[in-house]
């Protein structure tokens, strides 16, 4: 069950996301006045798709995955981690969440009142333009993700989903894996059979090795290879 305090004060917090830096000592004690602290265990659910966009998050400590909901299936398209800021599709627009974002290891976040962080979104320009910034910069990477989803083959796209959670995620070659590989599947379009028979397949041709939930990369040259035949 999650769990609500106050332990960092946004002045000299070590983790606030880089864009706050932009901020005043005043407006970052607004923020403060404005804003709680919540943990979460693995599995909890942080945003619901549908839900008012009552608060913008800022991602301090843990892991968590972002997806869409579908009748069907859902669609996992990126993973938050430390100093990852999220302020909901539909705040300027329906006020709606339009993703679930469900934590992944013990996480820890700051719920900010949207309302305050709008308000002071319009009186620093410099804040703002950071902000148009960061989330043109996420619209780009979504992009980019459809692109690639929708031309390259099954093993082009396990290929591009290691590779991002080696560079992008976790940072190093031998990581905890976090993902299921029903999780892997949903990032990737894919049904959890032709996503578990692609790894069978790198596992034998040496590209990763698996040990309990520890993945290590063999190949990251091959592997990249892969990604670009797609």
């Amino acid at each position: 069950m999650s769990k609500i305090h106050n332990e960092y004060k946004c002045v000299g917090c070590a983790y606030k996301s880089p864009m706050f830096s932009l901020l005043t000592n005043e407006e970052l004690g607004q923020i403060d006045r404005h804003r709680v602290e919540v943990e979460y265990h693995p599995g909890e659910t942080i945003i619901k798709q549908g839900t008012a966009c009552t608060h913008v998050i800022s991602f301090a400590k843990g892991l968590a995955k972002m997806y869409l909901e579908g009748e069907d299936k859902n669609v996992l398209f990126r993973i938050v981690v430390p100093g990852d800021f999220i302020s909901g599709t539909g705040l300027f627009v329906n006020n709606r969440h339009h993703y679930t974002l469900k934590a992944l290891r013990e996480s820890s976040v700051c719920l900010i009142e949207s309302t305050v962080f709008v308000e002071i979104l319009r009186s620093n320009q410099q804040f703002w333009d950071e902000y148009l910034k960061h989330t043109q910069t996420r619209q780009i990477f979504y992009m980019d993700k459809l692109l690639r989803l929708s031309q390259k083959n099954g093993r082009g796209r396990i290929a591009d989903v290691l590779l991002y959670l080696t560079n992008d995620i976790y940072k190093k070659q031998a990581f905890e894996m976090d993902l299921s590989t029903a999780e892997l599947a949903e990032m990737t379009s894919m049904s959890k059979e032709s996503a578990a028979k692609i790894l069978k397949e790198f596992g034998q041709e040496g590209i990763i090795h698996t040990d309990d939930k520890i993945m290590k990369i063999g190949n990251v040259a091959l592997l990249q290879q892969i990604s670009k035949r797609g």
